[in-house]
Protein backbone atom coordinates (compact mmCIF):
# COMPACT_ATOMS: atom_id res chain seq x y z
CA UNK A 1 0.00 0.00 0.00
CA UNK A 2 1.59 3.27 -1.17
CA UNK A 3 5.07 1.99 -0.45
CA UNK A 4 4.28 0.92 3.11
CA UNK A 5 6.80 -1.40 4.73
CA UNK A 6 4.30 -2.59 7.32
CA UNK A 7 0.59 -2.29 8.07
CA UNK A 8 -1.30 -2.42 11.35
CA UNK A 9 -4.99 -3.01 12.07
CA UNK A 10 -6.70 -2.65 15.41
CA UNK A 11 -8.28 -5.90 16.58
CA UNK A 12 -11.79 -4.41 16.69
CA UNK A 13 -11.43 -3.23 13.09
CA UNK A 14 -11.61 -6.79 11.77
CA UNK A 15 -15.10 -8.17 12.35
CA UNK A 16 -15.05 -11.59 10.67
CA UNK A 17 -12.67 -14.31 9.51
CA UNK A 18 -12.28 -15.39 5.91
CA UNK A 19 -12.75 -19.15 5.82
CA UNK A 20 -11.43 -21.28 2.95
CA UNK A 21 -14.63 -23.30 2.96
CA UNK A 22 -13.41 -26.06 0.67
CA UNK A 23 -12.53 -29.64 1.37
CA UNK A 24 -8.91 -30.36 2.31
CA UNK A 25 -6.82 -30.30 -0.85
CA UNK A 26 -9.56 -28.58 -2.85
CA UNK A 27 -8.69 -25.44 -4.77
CA UNK A 28 -9.51 -22.16 -3.03
CA UNK A 29 -12.96 -20.78 -3.72
CA UNK A 30 -13.61 -17.15 -4.68
CA UNK A 31 -14.09 -14.65 -1.88
CA UNK A 32 -17.37 -12.80 -2.27
CA UNK A 33 -17.82 -9.06 -1.83
CA UNK A 34 -20.18 -9.78 1.08
CA UNK A 35 -17.49 -11.84 2.84
CA UNK A 36 -14.88 -9.11 2.33
CA UNK A 37 -17.36 -6.50 3.55
CA UNK A 38 -18.09 -8.52 6.70
CA UNK A 39 -14.36 -8.44 7.52
CA UNK A 40 -14.09 -4.66 7.09
CA UNK A 41 -17.56 -3.18 7.70
CA UNK A 42 -16.59 0.30 8.92
CA UNK A 43 -15.48 2.03 5.70
CA UNK A 44 -12.33 3.49 7.26
CA UNK A 45 -9.78 5.32 5.18
CA UNK A 46 -6.36 3.73 4.97
CA UNK A 47 -3.50 6.15 5.52
CA UNK A 48 0.24 5.71 5.21
CA UNK A 49 2.45 7.64 7.59
CA UNK A 50 6.12 7.81 8.47
CA UNK A 51 7.27 6.32 11.79
CA UNK A 52 10.67 5.55 13.26
CA UNK A 53 11.55 2.04 14.33
CA UNK A 54 11.47 3.34 17.91
CA UNK A 55 7.89 4.56 17.41
CA UNK A 56 6.90 1.17 15.98
CA UNK A 57 8.18 -0.54 19.13
CA UNK A 58 6.42 2.06 21.30
CA UNK A 59 3.08 1.49 19.56
CA UNK A 60 3.47 -2.27 20.06
CA UNK A 61 4.05 -1.64 23.78
CA UNK A 62 0.72 0.21 23.89
CA UNK A 63 -1.02 -3.11 23.20
CA UNK A 64 -0.26 -4.07 26.81
CA UNK A 65 -0.97 -0.68 28.40
CA UNK A 66 -2.92 -2.19 31.25
CA UNK A 67 -2.52 -4.62 34.12
CA UNK A 68 -5.00 -7.18 32.79
CA UNK A 69 -3.80 -9.47 29.99
CA UNK A 70 -7.42 -10.17 28.98
CA UNK A 71 -7.70 -6.49 27.99
CA UNK A 72 -4.66 -6.50 25.69
CA UNK A 73 -5.38 -5.08 22.23
CA UNK A 74 -3.06 -7.01 19.96
CA UNK A 75 -2.65 -5.25 16.62
CA UNK A 76 -2.92 -7.36 13.51
CA UNK A 77 0.23 -7.03 11.41
CA UNK A 78 0.98 -7.37 7.73
CA UNK A 79 2.91 -10.12 6.02
CA UNK A 80 6.67 -9.73 6.47
CA UNK A 81 6.46 -8.09 9.90
CA UNK A 82 7.19 -10.08 13.04
CA UNK A 83 8.08 -9.68 16.69
CA UNK A 84 8.10 -11.48 20.03
CA UNK A 85 6.87 -10.32 23.40
CA UNK A 86 6.93 -11.37 27.03
CA UNK A 87 3.69 -10.42 28.80
CA UNK A 88 5.39 -10.97 32.19
CA UNK A 89 8.10 -8.37 31.52
CA UNK A 90 7.81 -4.88 33.01
CA UNK A 91 5.56 -2.38 31.29
CA UNK A 92 7.17 -0.71 28.22
CA UNK A 93 9.68 -3.58 27.97
CA UNK A 94 7.42 -6.42 26.87
CA UNK A 95 8.32 -6.33 23.16
CA UNK A 96 11.77 -7.74 22.43
CA UNK A 97 13.41 -5.03 20.29
CA UNK A 98 15.78 -7.59 18.74
CA UNK A 99 12.81 -9.59 17.46
CA UNK A 100 11.28 -6.73 15.44
CA UNK A 101 11.76 -7.45 11.75
CA UNK A 102 10.37 -6.34 8.42
CA UNK A 103 10.96 -8.86 5.65
CA UNK A 104 13.55 -10.57 7.84
CA UNK A 105 15.55 -7.38 8.39
CA UNK A 106 15.88 -5.84 11.87
CA UNK A 107 13.78 -2.75 12.56
CA UNK A 108 16.29 0.03 13.26
CA UNK A 109 15.16 2.45 16.02
CA UNK A 110 16.30 5.62 14.22
CA UNK A 111 15.23 4.61 10.71
CA UNK A 112 11.96 5.89 9.24
CA UNK A 113 9.41 3.42 7.84
CA UNK A 114 6.20 3.97 5.89
CA UNK A 115 3.39 2.43 7.91
CA UNK A 116 -0.19 1.79 6.73
CA UNK A 117 -3.06 1.97 9.21
CA UNK A 118 -6.74 2.83 9.28
CA UNK A 119 -7.76 6.36 10.16
CA UNK A 120 -9.25 5.19 13.47
CA UNK A 121 -5.91 4.16 14.98
CA UNK A 122 -4.07 6.94 13.12
CA UNK A 123 -6.14 9.33 15.25
CA UNK A 124 -5.22 7.45 18.45
CA UNK A 125 -8.23 5.14 18.58
CA UNK A 126 -8.11 2.22 21.05
CA UNK A 127 -5.50 4.26 22.98
CA UNK A 128 -2.77 3.82 20.35
CA UNK A 129 -1.45 7.35 20.90
CA UNK A 130 1.95 6.78 19.25
CA UNK A 131 0.25 6.64 15.84
CA UNK A 132 -0.74 10.30 16.31
CA UNK A 133 2.96 11.26 16.34
CA UNK A 134 3.56 9.74 12.90
CA UNK A 135 4.07 12.21 10.06
CA UNK A 136 3.51 12.64 6.35
CA UNK A 137 -0.02 11.33 6.04
CA UNK A 138 -1.00 9.99 2.63
CA UNK A 139 -4.56 8.74 2.19
CA UNK A 140 -4.62 5.57 0.10
CA UNK A 141 -8.35 4.83 -0.09
CA UNK A 142 -11.16 3.12 1.74
CA UNK A 143 -10.24 -0.09 3.57
CA UNK A 144 -12.70 -2.33 1.73
CA UNK A 145 -11.65 -0.94 -1.66
CA UNK A 146 -7.96 -1.47 -0.86
CA UNK A 147 -8.71 -4.99 0.41
CA UNK A 148 -10.73 -5.84 -2.70
CA UNK A 149 -7.94 -4.60 -4.97
CA UNK A 150 -5.44 -6.72 -3.03
CA UNK A 151 -7.62 -9.82 -3.37
CA UNK A 152 -7.97 -9.22 -7.12
CA UNK A 153 -4.22 -8.69 -7.60
CA UNK A 154 -3.19 -11.77 -5.60
CA UNK A 155 -5.66 -14.48 -6.66
CA UNK A 156 -5.73 -16.97 -5.10
CA UNK A 157 -4.83 -15.52 -1.70
CA UNK A 158 -3.16 -17.95 0.66
CA UNK A 159 -3.48 -17.54 4.42
CA UNK A 160 -0.65 -15.58 5.99
CA UNK A 161 1.94 -16.98 8.32
CA UNK A 162 0.60 -17.64 11.79
CA UNK A 163 3.93 -16.98 13.53
CA UNK A 164 4.28 -13.25 12.92
CA UNK A 165 3.58 -12.50 16.59
CA UNK A 166 5.16 -14.78 19.17
CA UNK A 167 4.27 -14.71 22.85
CA UNK A 168 7.29 -15.90 24.82
CA UNK A 169 5.66 -15.87 28.29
Amino acid sequence: TAGAAVAFMNPGGLRADLIHGGAPGAPPRPITYAEASSVLPFRNRIVVRSMTGKMIKEVLEEQFDNNTPELDKILQVSRGFSYSYDRTAPRSRRVDPKSLTIDGQPVVPGQRYRVAMNEFIAAGGDNFSVFTRASGTETVGMDLDVFRAYLEAHKPVEPGSMNRITRLK
